[in-house]
């Protein structure tokens, strides 16, 4: 009995392996999952036999190289609600159907997540924490004067997208007392007045807001939204936080604006992901990382790997 081949690439958590009933195919189905990121020869070889091929969101792209070098694809499942990387007029045109496994709350995850990484930058917690890397405490070798975090309470946050994500972002921001404001291309003063922010032009609130976290959609038109002229205009020390799409930013821009050690940039999101390991944001102090993980969360992966099954069930049957 031929087994129908099904490939799953990108867990870079080692979750799904474990967690994707396959007991329930019998011995129907001949399951591989890729944990690395496959490129080029690796990947062609991973595919090549593939009826089924599951994604992981956006972590590899699907085109008609990746279709040519899959001549016996069949469906791909998608995780989430959809993939931009995708191009569904190639998929279409070869005949290839699509379904999509809907995960749980991630925009939860990225609120947080953006909260981590705005809290970790303002209070500047490598500097505060304590531990093998820094057994020292309150004892600096330089006697330089020490660090002082200062308060959110009075601070402005400037929401560029006051979308999903960027609404429950400023709902934390006010139980901290900061003064909120938005901005997107389509926002009115009645709108963000709705969740009880402020509308006002983006140049005032690059110029005046003390922290920035970009909830925006990419899509062509706001691709590179924040350009060189932009960030020149950012207070010194202000935070910029980005846990939507790198691209939202000019990145060459960005990387002049960062040496020259005028901004701090926490950032989950990537033009190349993994990320290489001689990209230049590893070299400055002024920028803080995580790797993609706003939507990462133990009860989104769950429902993940649920409605994967069943969405196999449903293309097996």
């Amino acid at each position: 009995m031929n087994k129908t081949k099904i490939v799953m690439l990108d867990d870079w958590e080692n979750f799904f392996t474990s967690n994707i009933d396959c007991s329930t195919f019998g011995d129907t189905i001949d399951f591989k999952v890729y944990q690395q990121t496959l490129m080029d020869d690796k990947l062609y070889a991973a595919i090549a036999e593939a009826e089924v091929i599951i994604l992981l969101r956006e972590r590899t792209a699907v085109n008609q190289h990746f279709i040519d070098h899959a001549p016996h694809l069949k469906h791909i499942i998608c995780t989430g609600n959809q993939v931009r990387n995708l191009d569904s007029e190639a998929v279409e045109k070869a005949g290839i159907s699509i379904s999509f496994a809907k995960g749980g709350d991630s925009k939860s995850s990225t609120c947080e997540l953006a909260w981590t990484l705005i809290l970790a930058s303002f209070k500047q917690l490598d500097k505060l924490r304590v531990g093998q890397a820094q057994p020292l405490w309150r004892q600096y070798a330089d006697k330089q004067p020490a660090f002082i975090p200062p308060t959110l309470r009075g601070k402005q946050l400037g929401i560029i997208g006051l979308g999903s994500i960027g609404q429950k972002v400023a709902t934390v921001a006010k139980a901290f007392g900061m003064n909120v404001v938005c901005w997107s291309p389509n926002m009115t003063p009645e709108r963000a007045a709705e969740h009880g922010v402020e509308a006002v032009s983006l140049e005032s609130l690059l110029s005046n807001s003390d922290v920035i976290s970009i909830h925006l959609v990419l899509s062509e038109t706001t691709r590179h939204i924040l350009n060189a002229q932009h960030l020149s205009l950012l207070k010194r020390n202000a935070i910029l936080v980005n846990t939507s799409r790198a691209e939202l930013i000019n990145t060459e821009a960005l990387l002049t604006t960062l040496k020259e050690n005028m901004i701090f940039y926490a950032t989950d999101v990537f033009e190349i992901e993994p990320l290489p390991s001689d990209h230049p944001f590893y070299s400055l102090d002024n920028v803080l990382m995580s790797a993609h993980f706003g939507f990462v969360a133990q009860e989104v992966y769950q429902l993940f790997a649920e409605n994967i099954t069943k969405e196999l069930k449903s293309y097996l049957s």
